[in-house]
């Protein structure tokens, strides 16, 4: 399938102002966040609609999550996002979202350091380490307030990647899935 199709076809199914309900410009969400796919985790947040023209609009948002690898790392974030949404007459949503922020990290178990003058490690308070977080999703999804059931709610599946950078510069990359589902305030 061609992309042109593809925009063809949201094209052809754009709301006129007479049919298309009035949405609200701000939603609050909740996901249940992915990372790696299988290590669960959940982000609580706000999406604010900066623009909208027919069925294209560009949404900025604040995200506040979490997740557990186990045995392995906890993971607390705060984010900002950025991104377009396209939605068709029928509640049909394709979405593009990026994020950055900051990420702190809680290893998994007791920490321990060697001390300057050198000798046995030992064991200090787990702090855990910041880093900056950086990444994108792709969505699909159904705005229900589209639909004949006018509810101010829409489900959403992001598929994705995000981004770590630790205080040496290296980074690492966690694939992630978040089913969203945003409630639109009026």
């Amino acid at each position: 399938m061609s992309p042109l199709f593809l925009v063809a076809a949201l094209l052809a199914q754009a709301p006129t102002a007479a049919e298309a309900p009035s949405p609200s410009r701000l939603s609050v969400t909740a996901a249940y966040l992915g990372e790696e796919f299988f290590h669960p985790g959940g982000q609580l947040g706000l999406e604010y609609v900066v623009a909208r023209h027919t069925w294209l609009s560009l949404v900025a948002g604040a995200n506040l999550g979490g997740f557990v690898h186990y045995r392995y790392v906890t993971g607390l974030y705060l984010d900002a996002a950025l991104g377009a949404r396209a939605t068709t007459a029928s509640g049909f949503v394709v979405e593009l979202l990026g994020d950055v922020g900051s990420l702190h990290l809680f290893p998994d178990g007791p920490v321990y350091q060697v001390p300057s003058a050198g000798g046995a490690p030992v064991q200090v308070a787990n702090l855990g380490r910041p880093a900056f977080r950086f990444g994108g999703t792709l969505g699909l999804g159904a705005d229900l307030a589209r639909t004949k059931l006018e509810w101010p709610l829409s489900l959403t599946l992001r598929l994705g990647a995000f981004g770590e950078t630790d205080f040496r510069g290296t980074a690492q990359a966690h694939p992630e899935a978040l089913l969203c589902l945003a409630w639109q305030l009026r």
